[in-house]
């Protein structure tokens, strides 16, 4: 347990719902019609951007605290990874994480196109995938068969995931099943937030000049 805190400490930023820099305002004060013009697909672009950021803040945190971490006494110390089989899918399930997270962070763009309340749709959003991802309180701590729900929905894999094979809760052929439940959900849920997006964008109405 001591180490699955320390994960979620260390990759917190990883699994937080937000949206790419200055989108909700684009979308309130109308300057996203200049994204119209642009040669490039807006959700591919706002994808990519909410990525980097992410990645961004997730490599000024985790190492101070993954440092911290293992030099603490050993009762509430971060481990190492069960075997290095774990360790490099832990890895990928990260990864796989990190595209989950903004991918259902996208559905909270689209909210703002219907409410145009950016932080109205975060809340929404960020409170139904922290709740169901362990955010708030770690999935392996709720009751048996609650957590037999939760893990294949598409919440869990942002970060229950990862932590649990790194702490070997999850055994690699398991974690590699549910890997690939986690990448069909990922395509799915992408399909369904550039549909979305699609159609709001469509009827978007910009007043004003």
């Amino acid at each position: 347990m001591a180490s699955y805190i320390w994960l979620g400490q260390a990759f917190f930023a990883l699994r937080y719902v937000t949206m790419p820099k200055r989108v909700g305002q684009e979308i309130t004060n109308g300057n996203v019609c200049y994204k119209f013009v642009r040669p490039i697909g807006i959700y591919n672009q706002w994808y990519a951007e909410g990525i980097a950021q992410k990645l961004a803040a997730t490599l000024l945190r985790f190492a101070p605290i993954i440092i911290i971490g293992f030099l603490l006494p050993k009762s509430i110390a971060l481990s190492l990874p069960v075997s290095v089989g774990a360790f490099f899918l832990f890895l990928l399930a990260l990864i796989l994480g990190l595209f989950m997270s903004h991918s259902l962070s996208m559905f909270a763009v689209y909210l703002t196109f219907k409410t145009l309340s950016e932080k109205g749709s975060l809340g929404i959003v960020s409170s139904i995938v922290n709740i169901l991802g362990g955010l708030f309180i770690p999935l392996p701590i709720l009751p048996q068969a609650l957590q037999e729900v939760l893990r294949y929905l598409p919440f869990s894999y942002i970060t229950d995931l990862p932590f649990r094979i790194y702490i070997g809760n999850v055994g690699i052929i398991d974690g590699l099943i549910y890997i690939g439940i986690g990448l069909a959900w990922l395509v799915a849920i992408i399909a369904i937030g550039k549909l979305l997006i699609g159609r709001a964008l469509k009827k978007t109405v910009v007043q004003g000049g």
